[in-house]
């Protein structure tokens, strides 16, 4: 048996959203090799940080984000396009920077 219209609505409007996936616009990732697995550095278009680490494989592609790896560390529009400036390759420069806003690298 269906429950009525404002029953079912009431009942969505009081359920906490608990979905962990939340999509993001990535507009720049890398990947940070080392023994034990590789870390993976995302950053979004507002310029929110998430991150994985010791994976063989990301758990997800650019096209989407789990909370769980929501580093909950964010550039300011002037860092952001600071670190945008770095070269692709200068993984030793941005390593810095990502540290500074609390990435660590090869846990």
């Amino acid at each position: 048996m269906q429950e009525p219209a404002s029953k079912v609505s009431q009942q969505d409007a009081n359920t906490p959203d608990t979905s962990t996936d939340k999509a993001i616009k990535v507009v720049w990732s890398n990947i940070y090799y080392w023994a034990m697995g590789s870390d993976y550095v995302y950053i979004d278009s507002d310029g929110y940080i998430y991150a994985e680490h010791e994976m063989e494989e990301p758990l997800f592609s650019p096209f989407g984000a789990c909370d769980e790896t929501y580093t909950g560390k964010k550039f300011t529009e002037e860092e952001f396009n600071a670190f945008l400036e770095l070269k692709y390759d200068d993984e030793v420069a941005q390593k810095e920077v990502l540290s500074k806003k609390g990435i660590k690298f090869g846990k």
